[in-house]
Parts: C-alpha cells; sequence; structure tokens
C-alpha cells in the first residue's frame, strides 16, 4: 500500500537537516527550497492565468459593446439604416365640416 504503517513517524537519528517524508524518502535543505520557489511559482502562474481570464473576458466584453454601438452609430442614416423598432410617427390634417361636432361619437363617424 501507498499509506504508511503508522500515523506517527519515526524519529529520525540524523540532524535536523532532513526531514521524514511519509513515503520514507528524506528530504535535504536544499530540494526544500527548490521546492518551496517551484511553489510559489507555480502559485503565481495559477493567479496569473485566473486574472488572464478575466481581464480577457471583460476586454471582450466591452470591445463588442463598443464594436455593438459603433455599428449602430455608422448606420443610422440611409441608405444603409438599421430599423431599431422606434414607433413611426406620421401627422394627418382632415377638413371638419363647417356646421362642427356635438361629439366624440360624431367625429369617430365622420372619420370612417
Amino acid at each position: 500500500m501507498n499509506a504508511p504503517d503508522t500515523l506517527n513517524p519515526p524519529s529520525s537519528a540524523t540532524s535536523g537537516s532532513t526531514q521524514y517524508r511519509p513515503h520514507g524518502r528524506l528530504v535535504d535543505d536544499a530540494e526544500q527550497i527548490v521546492r518551496k520557489n517551484r511553489s510559489r511559482r507555480s502559485t503565481f502562474l495559477k493567479w496569473l492565468r485566473k486574472v488572464h481570464g478575466w481581464v480577457g473576458l471583460w476586454g471582450a466584453l466591452l470591445g463588442l459593446l463598443f464594436g455593438v454601438t459603433g455599428f449602430l452609430l455608422n448606420h443610422r442614416a440611409p441608405p444603409m439604416r438599421i430599423s431599431t423598432g422606434e414607433p413611426q410617427v406620421s401627422q394627418m390634417q382632415m377638413p371638419l365640416p363647417a356646421e362642427g361636432l356635438k361629439s366624440p361619437r360624431d367625429l369617430g363617424t365622420y372619420a370612417n
């Protein structure tokens, strides 16, 4: 099995320059420094990768927003006008009868 036989590692008879590893391998001070530096580097790279992802995501969102607004601003005049769903307002004038209208209902029947 890969697990040690006991939970408490046996005491080492050597000086304090080495440490007991659970799988039975001794690690000296130089290797511990290398592993610590490698751990710092990998932690930094993980952080850098995460920051790069978020900056890229927000940058892409801002780029899309910039592109859409630029497209709409550049296509607001004919001949490449894009309909934005605004209501089309028009005015119409009708001559009224000389005798006038007495109620809104009379106006409705006159307009038809």
